[in-house]
C-alpha cells in the first residue's frame, strides 16, 4: 500500500493523466524529438508516437498489488486492508479513498466500487479495458463538431484531419496507430517536418494571423478567398486548372 501512495496515487484520477511529473518530463523530450512547439496538446503526441499515458501503467500496477493484498495468506496484510477501507468512509485522505476516487469515469465503476469496499479481488483484464475507453473519451468531444467550429480547434484538427483512426480498447494493445512514416528510414527532418505538419505545428497563413495581426490568413496562391488551413492545402488549385 506504501508502494501505491509513491506510485502517484492523486495522480491516477481522470483529468490527471498528464499533471504527473514523469509525464511531463516524457512529453518534453517526445516533443523535442520531435521538433513541435511546448504547446502541442500532450494527449495528441502521445497518440501520434502510440503511446498510452504513464497512469495507465501505473493504475494497472496499483490494482495488482490491491488484488495481491486480497489473497495474501498474511493476517496481518488483510487486516490493514480492510483498516484502511474502513478508514475511506471517513476520511478523504487515506489510500482506499484515492484509489476509490480514481475509478471515476470507468464503465465498470459500480461493481469495482462494491468489490473495493467488501475487499474482494478486482476482474484485472475488465478494468484494463474500462481504463482504455476512459483515455480515449478525450477524443469524443473532438468528434461531434466541425474543427472550424470547436473551441479546441488544433485537438479538433488533428482529430479529424490528420489522426489514424482509434481501434477498438482491448487489453493487450494500445487502441493507438503508429503513422507509416514513423517505420521508414527517413532522413530526420524529413521525419520531424512530417510530425510538425500533422501536429499542427506549420506556418499556414491561418495559424500566423492568429499570432501576427497583420497577416492575412486567407491564400496567397490562389485565386481565391478560401482561408488558407489544413484542409484548404490538400484541395487548392492550381491557376492552370
Amino acid at each position: 500500500m506504501y508502494a501505491s501512495q509513491i506510485w502517484a496515487t492523486p495522480y491516477l484520477q481522470q483529468g490527471k493523466e498528464m499533471d504527473f511529473p514523469i509525464q511531463k518530463w516524457l512529453l518534453a523530450v517526445l516533443k523535442r524529438m520531435l521538433g513541435v512547439r511546448d504547446t502541442t496538446p500532450s494527449w495528441r503526441v502521445m497518440r501520434e508516437c502510440n503511446l498510452n499515458p504513464l497512469q495507465f501503467n501505473w493504475f494497472r500496477a496499483a490494482m495488482r498489488l490491491y488484488n495481491f493484498l486480497t489473497k495474501s495468506n498474511g493476517y496481518t496484510m488483510k487486516k490493514v486492508l480492510h483498516a484502511d477501507m474502513q478508514l475511506g468512509t471517513q476520511s478523504n485522505d487515506c489510500w482506499s479513498a484515492h484509489f476509490l476516487s480514481a475509478m471515476d469515469g470507468l464503465t465498470h465503476l459500480y461493481i469495482f466500487k462494491q468489490k473495493l469496499q467488501n475487499c474482494e479481488p478486482i476482474d484485472l483484464i475488465r478494468f484494463v479495458v474500462d481504463l482504455r475507453e476512459r483515455h480515449l473519451e478525450y477524443w469524443t468531444p473532438h468528434s461531434e463538431t466541425h474543427p472550424k467550429e470547436h473551441n479546441s480547434k488544433r485537438s479538433s484538427t488533428d482529430h479529424q484531419w490528420y489522426a489514424l483512426p482509434t481501434k477498438r480498447a482491448l487489453v493487450t494493445h494500445s487502441p493507438y496507430i503508429l503513422p507509416k512514416n514513423m517505420f521508414l528510414n527517413l532522413p530526420r527532418d524529413i521525419v520531424r517536418t512530417s510530425a510538425c505538419s500533422r501536429l499542427h505545428v506549420h506556418t499556414l497563413s491561418f495559424e500566423t494571423a492568429t499570432w501576427n495581426q497583420s497577416n492575412s490568413p486567407t491564400c496567397d496562391l490562389c485565386d481565391t478567398d478560401d482561408v488558407q488551413d489544413e484542409q484548404h492545402v490538400p484541395l487548392r488549385q492550381s491557376p492552370a486548372t
